[in-house]
């Protein structure tokens, strides 16, 4: 589960590094290609569209966690709670 957690947290990184219009170099196909052919883009507007896609991404995949292993449900807080004892 620690491994899930790490990945979520890599992906939140990578879109708050596009949000804020940096970072072009973590989506794919652009920096392969020429720089006649990037000056036809946005750099600034393409990081943060890629970054909101990423975001929407990392939180459909925190959600599918917390309601997987039910992490904040009554449940799981009596079940921690008996270990107190």
């Amino acid at each position: 589960m620690i491994v899930i957690w790490i990945i979520i947290a890599l992906c939140g990184i990578c879109s708050l590094i596009l949000l804020s219009g940096r970072g072009s170099i973590l989506i794919a196909g652009y920096n392969t290609m020429s720089k006649e052919e990037q000056e036809q883009y946005d750099e600034k507007k393409l990081c943060r569209i890629t970054g909101a896609g990423m975001l929407v991404i990392t939180v459909q995949f925190w959600k599918l966690l917390v309601k997987r292993y039910q992490i904040g449900s009554g449940h799981s807080m009596l079940f921690w709670l008996s270990l107190l004892q």
